[in-house]
């Protein structure tokens, strides 16, 4: 356990608090956090499924670190430049990065392998100190021991997606440049990239500049998910991009089924409200007025149940019902 003084403590409180209502519940949750054994910071970690196989290990923190982490993220997002991730970056998702492939024909979807696992806490620290040289390192080496555990940034908390994306911004920057000098479009959703088209797309020649500039950023390809599209649609993020038009891919029309499947046959299917209301606007940004028919039946099934549909579902509905 490294031990931060007082003063670093105080020090690490007023280069991140917020300046409102939270600081005296952030000061007291720092203080307590800082005087834990890490292990105690954490809850007892679990494991996940991923959809492509293999598991997730997840360490959430514990309230008071909760609260810390939490505002460190906002510190981040404030002070910090971090990478251009639709993930969690402006508020855009994955309806604004699959609609700025709209147009192309042709393009490749690139992922990173286990790309959390590579933000170590040595990393951070020198990013920190090189965005806030005016920092003590000893505050900064407090920030960076705040977001990490055992040195890697645990998966399951709330800071580790912007401390990924402090660590990801000279790849963003990299790719960018390169794909503006080449007319080519690319996104970033996490560590979801695809790279798109509306002309010709040496597809030889980005993935092997992706694979040098990922390798030069401290990342890893998972070059088993490389998937080059020479002619429309695009699957990128569970959509099909094609150059006037998005729909759903048959994987996420299926995940979706699954999803419902487990809802309508709960005894309180009520309870899944908000996340159908979620689901049913995501897919309706998506397909426009295409939705497939056998997501149509299970939401209709659904607020059959439930009652009290969305007044978009209702507007969607109305003309399907007097055809």
């Amino acid at each position: 356990m490294v031990v931060f003084s007082v003063d670093v403590i105080k020090a690490v409180w007023n280069l991140t608090r917020c300046g409102d209502l939270l600081d005296q519940r952030y000061k007291a949750a720092l203080w307590r956090v800082c005087n834990m054994q890490p292990l105690d910071r954490y809850q007892q970690p679990f494991e996940v499924a991923k959809p492509s196989g293999g598991y997730r290990r997840i360490r959430p923190a514990k309230p008071n670190l909760a609260l810390v982490q939490s505002v460190l993220a906002d510190w981040m997002l404030r002070h910090l430049p971090l990478g251009n991730d639709y993930c969690y970056i402006g508020h855009r998702g994955v309806l604004t990065a699959v609609k700025k492939h709209l147009g192309s024909k042709s393009g490749a979807v690139y992922d990173l392998e286990r790309a959390f696992e590579y933000v170590y806490a040595p990393t951070i620290l020198s990013w920190l100190h090189y965005y806030q040289p005016q920092a003590d390192l000893h505050v900064l080496e407090c920030i960076a021991d705040l977001l990490t555990f055992e040195g890697v940034a645990p998966q399951g908390c709330v800071s580790t997606p912007y401390a990924f994306n402090l660590l990801i911004r000279p790849f963003d920057q990299a790719i960018q440049l390169y794909c503006k000098t080449r007319s080519l479009v690319v996104t970033r959703y996490s560590d979801n990239i695809c790279i798109s088209s509306s002309g010709e797309f040496d597809f030889e020649e980005v993935d092997n500049h992706m694979s040098l500039t990922v390798d030069g950023c401290g990342f890893q390809l998972n070059h088993k998910k490389t998937k080059n599209f020479s002619t429309p649609p695009i699957e990128y993020l569970g959509t099909r991009i094609y150059p006037d038009k998005l729909s759903l891919d048959a994987r996420k029309i299926e995940e979706i089924l699954e999803r419902f499947e487990e809802i309508l046959y709960s005894s309180t299917p009520e309870f899944y409200r908000k996340m159908v209301n979620g689901l049913w606007v995501w897919t309706k940004h998506i397909c426009g007025d295409d939705i497939p028919k056998e997501l149509y039946q299970v939401f209709s099934d659904y607020y059959t149940v439930v009652g009290k549909p969305p007044r978009s579902f209702v507007r969607w509905l109305t003309p399907k019902l007097f055809k």
